[in-house]
């Protein structure tokens, strides 16, 4: 594209001109001419501060940088940017200070060199450096002199984009981040308490131990996503091996117990009540339901055969509604197969985590049935970090159970709440 020299402006007395100063005005000319007479650049100043407020590390921008440029913006009367024509702000250095949050003179000039560096504004100087205004002969606003906000315009798609994937990163390092923290803990107390109960090999959990110690320390908040992912990724692969050589290690009696309701199964022994549960489980338009029970016999030996009946069956919770209510419960099944056996497993490995004795446990299957026990469990499991002893108030919970005062639904509803909140 050719030019008159009428775009092309250099700074007043010892500033010095660069070659990255003439590109960018040429670069405002020529973006200008690539946009069509029907294309409408015009775009929201504030939007626009947001996004590259989430970018600015991409253009090298500190916030102080973005304190300034945010300032500038305050001068310009409309709300629309349209880089189409010059924007050019002309405000004092007393009031860009005022406005910058009291900035030192010294500390402005060198953010305004930084947003100028990173192509945001244009330097428009007058003949004496002053930053002001003609008026035109009906006196109205001619040509100005001080700040050109059109690049800055002109950058929004470019700055959008930017931001979108900023963001994108940024959750991925969260995420991370969360998931580091998790696997650090929930490692670390599954290991302390099978050494406090002497679950299994001595010497294999403090090689498990040894190897958690080199991946310990605090989960920085700057570090890069790629360093992040290979932590993540080792210790899943450490948190794996846990869990199965924790399931390994069950008690006998509740290894026989799975294999009891595995052969059940097969002999089509069930009650009435397991086969309505496992057509709800392989049936995808059914719910799936936890009943009172996955082996709900009636024999004159069953504890607290009365306090089971005062739970409504009302209360029962779909497996579909568990997995949304409990992301954190679920974390721990098995692979991606939503069913009950990968339920049973989960809840093995939580109820150790949370501190919840085997006498509490054994207590809330008696008097709710598995079902209802491992859904509450898994709304403990959600509210870990509110409650501040897990064992007492599942304690607490069971003796309302007793009672039939425990409204199961109610505490998913207010679950179910939560999550669509933080959406």
């Amino acid at each position: 594209m050719a030019h008159d020299g009428q775009r092309i402006t250099t700074p007043f007395g010892g500033g010095k001109f660069s070659v990255a100063m003439l590109e960018r005005q040429i670069w405002l000319d020529e973006q200008r001419g690539n946009l069509g007479d029907n294309e409408k650049p015009a775009v929201n100043k504030w939007h626009l501060l947001r996004a590259i407020t989430q970018a600015r590390a991409i253009y090298g921008l500190s916030d102080r940088s973005l304190v300034v440029l945010e300032a500038l913006l305050s001068f310009y009367p409309e709300t629309e940017l349209d880089g189409m024509e010059d924007m050019i702000v002309f405000p004092s250095n007393n009031e860009l200070s005022l406005r910058s949050r009291g900035m030192a003179p010294a500390t402005l000039r060198r953010h305004l060199a930084s947003l100028v560096g990173a192509g945001m504004i244009l330097r428009k100087d007058s003949a004496n450096g002053k930053r002001f205004c003609r008026r035109n002969h009906k006196g109205g606003q001619g040509e100005a002199f001080g700040f050109n906000l059109a690049p800055f315009a002109l950058m929004a798609s470019e700055i959008f984009d930017a931001a979108e994937k900023c963001c994108a990163y940024e959750k991925a390092r969260q995420t991370a981040r969360t998931e580091i923290t998790l696997h650090l803990r929930n490692c670390r107390q599954l290991i302390n308490l099978a050494l406090e109960e002497a679950r299994g090999d001595k010497e294999c959990w403090q090689a498990f131990e040894e190897r958690l110690d080199a991946l310990s320390g605090r989960v920085s908040r700057i570090a890069p996503l790629d360093a992040l992912e290979e932590r993540q990724s080792t210790l899943r692969r450490l948190m794996a091996e846990i869990e199965n050589y924790w399931l390994a290690m069950l008690d006998e009696e509740d290894v026989q117990d799975q294999d009891n309701d595995l052969d059940n199964n097969k002999d089509n022994k069930m009650s009435g009540t397991d086969i309505h549960f496992e057509r709800h489980i392989h049936n995808s338009k059914i719910d799936n339901q936890f009943e009172n029970s996955i082996k709900n016999k009636k024999s004159d030996d069953e504890p607290n055969k009365t306090s089971q009946s005062v739970i409504n069956e009302s209360e029962t919770i779909s497996l579909n509604r568990l997995s949304y209510c409990c992301p954190h419960f679920m974390s721990f099944t098995a692979g991606n197969t939503l069913n009950w056996n990968n339920i049973k497993q989960a809840a093995h490995l939580v109820q150790p985590m949370l501190g919840i004795s085997s006498h509490a446990w054994q207590k809330a299957l008696n008097v709710m049935g598995e079902g209802k026990a491992i859904a509450l469990l898994a709304y403990l499991t959600e509210r870990h970090d509110e409650i501040k002893s897990p064992g007492g108030y599942l304690r607490k919970l069971t003796e309302r159970a007793e009672n039939g005062k425990l409204s199961l639904k109610a505490m998913f509803d207010s679950l179910e709440t939560r999550r669509k909140e933080m959406r």
